[in-house]
């Protein structure tokens, strides 16, 4: 398996939101996992990679959720949350602003889409074929893959998000979940794919694992997916670990999951793939800067600030190549039936 590590950003384009109402941030954060806890919960006796049951142990409890920690997998988990069908609805109708000029669209599509296809592109024989993406977002996967050649299919759940892609893309993803899109696949008869795009779903999913042997059946035999999850191993990980009631970015309230590389490779051998590459990279630096901004408000727009965004990146290679970057991005290979 290949190991990369740092991708070059500028946080100040994709996060200083963040730093310019962080306390707003914060307290809407508390405000919806408040409102998630009132609800009727379902309880996880085991993990939700693995299933294991025995040696689990609480981590850490994060606006009123404890997280658990496996002891098989490594994989680190919410011991409950509300039924999932309601998750869903959430979801569905949650309402999320996307503000993006000419500048900042273009430079998403190069700095951060692109590099996703290109790493999964490595491990691509052939042409162009079949591209299947999930949970697209704004759908600038499917805009830049069929620029590339590709045909593309895609899903999203969230209603700005579809309103967004078909005013700005031209498409428009289908509004269903992945069980819903295979049923329907299966019985049409369709043509499998060569690549199924996962970036950033997989930790709001009670059932990970049952997701990615889904995949399975809707690829071709030596397939990939590309996946982005989330580094529990990371240091913006161990700032939430000691911080979690304030965390922005991981352990977010409709988060189930927290994976780690062991848990993610778990996950995929019992889906019937192997692990082909992983990039690790991250915003562990401003991840810092908005935790130094928390405990010390006059820090917010110093001119020690802007020099640690100015060195972001220098900074941030120290981190990552330390193996400790809070974004994990995978290609991994489909090797067996299920």
């Amino acid at each position: 398996m290949d190991e990369f590590f740092f991708k070059p950003i500028d946080p100040k384009v994709t996060k200083i939101s963040h730093i310019e109402n962080l306390q707003q941030h914060i307290l809407e954060r508390q405000k919806s996992a408040a409102e998630l806890l009132a609800l009727p919960q379902v309880q996880y006796d085991g993990c939700l990679v693995c299933s294991e049951e025995n040696g689990q142990s609480q981590a850490f409890t994060a606006h009123g959720f404890p997280w658990i920690e496996c002891a098989h997998c490594g994989h680190m988990y919410k011991k409950h949350m509300p039924d999932y069908d309601w998750i869903l609805k959430k979801v569905r109708d949650h309402t999320i602003e996307v503000y993006m000029d000419e500048v900042a669209h273009q430079y998403r599509i190069e700095n951060i889409t692109r590099p996703k296809y290109d790493f999964v592109m490595r491990y691509h024989d052939g042409p162009p074929g079949r591209w299947l993406d999930l949970a697209t977002g704004i759908s600038d996967m499917p805009y830049l893959v069929t620029q590339e050649g590709w045909f593309s299919d895609s899903t999203e759940l969230n209603s700005g998000f579809v309103d967004y892609a078909r005013e700005h893309f031209s498409i428009t993803p289908k509004t269903v979940t992945l069980d819903d899109y295979l049923d329907q696949f299966e019985k049409v008869g369709e043509e499998l794919f060569d690549v199924i795009g996962a970036f950033g779903y997989y930790d709001m999913l009670p059932d990970p694992t049952e997701h990615m042997r889904m995949k399975n059946r809707l690829l071709k035999m030596g397939g990939l997916v590309g996946i982005n999850l989330p580094n529990r191993e990371s240091l913006t990980g161990a700032m939430a670990a000691l911080w979690p009631d304030t965390a922005l970015r991981p352990i977010t309230h409709i988060d189930y999951s927290w994976f780690s590389k062991k848990s993610l490779l778990k996950m995929v051998d019992l889906a019937g793939f192997e692990p082909m590459g992983v990039l690790t990279y991250g915003l562990d630096i401003h991840e810092l800067i908005t935790r130094i901004c928390e405990h010390a408000p006059d820090f917010t727009g110093s001119s020690a600030m802007d020099m640690m965004y100015d060195m972001f990146n220098d900074l941030q290679r120290t981190v990552d190549t330390a193996d400790h970057g809070d974004q994990m991005l995978w290609c991994v290979r489909k090797v067996r039936e299920l």
